[in-house]
């Protein structure tokens, strides 16, 4: 979802030349690549006679438009789309498009650069321990579930948990409602997109 601020910061590049536009996509890959560089935007500025602040603007709007289509994996069709709400003439339109195919798998793998790698699940071993007497009660049953989880990020963590019945019930359910939810149209569509 496009911001009222992104819309008018990409108003600037209606007044590009074709060429001047398919260096602002370059510099908005380099920007989503190693940040912000003023020395572009001053020199890009000089050559548009606008503001360096300007630039910068319409740079990072534009980087931000490439970053969320090429993390919903979106085609041209509907990159296309998502333009139709800036009203961009259609010269420009296709040619945002073409740098957006252009840069996509690029911008895929800034993208996957940055990300932060998540804990995978790799092996569960569990044992149940039960007290069933002790000094001071006879007749007492208390379960208790020693867990051993593994995962590997890059390395190999091993972790051990140890809970109650109740809360075990209670994990059981939460997971199997997460399994649930994986289940849904709109979290098969959010991940169909994803990938």
């Amino acid at each position: 979802v496009l911001t009222e601020q992104h819309k008018k910061d990409l108003g600037l590049l209606t007044e590009l030349p074709p060429a001047a536009l398919a260096e602002f996509a370059k510099i908005a890959v380099e920007f989503l690549r190693h940040g912000a560089n003023p020395k572009i935007y001053s020199g890009a500025a000089q050559k548009l006679n606008v503001s360096p602040t300007d630039v910068k603007g319409a740079v990072e709007a534009l980087s931000y438009v490439f970053a969320e289509c090429a993390k919903n994996n979106i085609n041209d069709i509907d990159f296309m789309d998502t333009l139709l709400v800036l009203a961009f003439p259609k010269e420009i339109n296709e040619g945002l498009t073409n740098m957006y195919e252009k840069y996509k798998k690029e911008i895929r793998s800034i993208l996957t650069e940055l990300s932060f790698g998540l804990p995978h699940y790799d092996n569960l071993s569990w044992r149940l321990d039960v007290q069933v007497a002790s000094r001071t009660l006879n007749k007492q049953v208390e379960p208790i579930f020693t867990i051993k989880l593994e995962t590997f990020e890059p390395e190999h963590r091993v972790q051990y948990l140890q809970t109650d019945i109740v809360n075990l019930k209670h994990i059981v359910a939460e997971l199997e409602r997460a399994l649930q939810e994986l289940k849904s149209a709109h979290c098969r569509r959010i991940i169909r997109n994803v990938k």
